[in-house]
């Protein structure tokens, strides 16, 4: 018998989708990116912001470097001293892969790619995605996101 981890944890994917407005998945996606073991002060974070997101999409209303730092604060994901010098990634945020490795929790069991089909044990299937179809799942997040160009 074989699990598509893809279906049937739709409903997590759903309800993240849900939860979250544009520019929240946006600056969810970001903080997967930095490091957690570190602090960063605030011309970093802009920086990091300015180089990972299009132009494109920072030429938007509420879309620039300092409303996409902000929403990383309110939406609970970076913390910020008191004093406003020193920020970090936020102790109880999960990334995408921290859901996905959550979402494959049997290495001897068999998972279907929901990309091509292919039947895989444990996180293989994980990284088989992330060798195999990148570019695919960076273009599905691009159109999800709308944030091509």
């Amino acid at each position: 018998m074989t699990f598509n981890w893809f279906s049937d944890k739709y409903f997590a994917a759903r309800f993240w989708q849900e939860r979250f407005s544009k520019k929240g998945k946006i600056v969810y996606l970001l903080t997967a990116f930095l490091d957690r073991d570190r602090d960063y002060t605030g011309r970093e974070i802009n920086a990091f912001i300015k180089n990972n997101t299009p132009a494109s999409l920072r030429s938007n209303s509420g879309f620039d470097v300092d409303h996409l730092r902000i929403s990383m604060m309110e939406n609970g994901f970076i913390t910020r001293d008191a004093d406003g010098s020193r920020y970090r990634v936020a102790l109880d945020y999960s990334s995408p892969w921290e859901w996905l490795e959550r979402a494959v929790p049997d290495p001897a069991q068999k998972y279907e790619c929901p990309l091509c089909g292919g039947l895989f044990r444990g996180t293989q299937v994980l990284n088989h995605m992330h060798k195999v179809h990148n570019q695919q799942i960076e273009d599905i997040f691009e159109r999800w996101l709308g944030t091509e160009g």
